[in-house]
C-alpha cells in the first residue's frame, strides 16, 4: 500500500537563514498550495517560526 501524506513540510536550515516550505491541499480539487518562507538565525526571527 502507498502512503500519500495530505500536509508536509521540510525545513533547510543554514549558518544566517532557516528556509521552510509546507505543502498542503489547494483550494481546488487535486491543487496543492506551497508557501516558503525565509526566517533569520536570530532568536526573534526563529520565534516567529515556531509560532
Amino acid at each position: 500500500m502507498q502512503v500519500i501524506f495530505e500536509r508536509c513540510a521540510g525545513l533547510d536550515v543554514h549558518r544566517d537563514t532557516a528556509v521552510a516550505t509546507v505543502r498542503s491541499p489547494g483550494q481546488h480539487r487535486g491543487s496543492r498550495a506551497t508557501e516558503t518562507r525565509t526566517f533569520k538565525t536570530t532568536v526573534r526571527a526563529l520565534a516567529d517560526l515556531g509560532g
